[in-house]
């Protein structure tokens, strides 16, 4: 019972993390940039695992305030998440006809 109270309670603690994360980064700005590849190779990691698209969305926001804080311009990112978007949009279609058997299908929605 006690193992189960603290399982539901894991994502939460990752939220408020980011959450914590998120706030360092904006707080310390460019004097984060010396410990940013750590950062980054510990989203990078966190993003593989992590199923939960509320937990997903919040990693995004935290790459994208890393982003800012190291000087990347607003375009440049807001073109990054667009194509962050469309990726992992393509990347779901890749798996719904993978999954439904129509690999075929696939190749023409890729060339296309």
């Amino acid at each position: 019972m006690q193992q189960e109270s603290i399982c539901s309670e894991i994502p939460v603690l990752h939220f408020y993390s980011l959450e914590l994360l998120m706030a360092i980064i904006k707080g310390m700005r460019s004097q984060f940039l010396p410990h940013a590849a750590y950062i980054v190779r510990f989203l990078k990691q966190y993003m593989k695992r992590c199923a939960l698209p509320e937990l997903r969305t919040k990693v995004y926001s935290t790459i994208r305030a890393l982003l800012i804080s190291m000087g990347v311009g607003k375009l440049v990112l807001e073109y990054f998440l667009q194509l962050v978007l469309v990726l992992r949009f393509v990347y779901s279609i890749v798996l719904y006809f993978l999954l439904d058997g129509n690999i075929i299908q696939v190749s023409s929605i890729i060339m296309a």
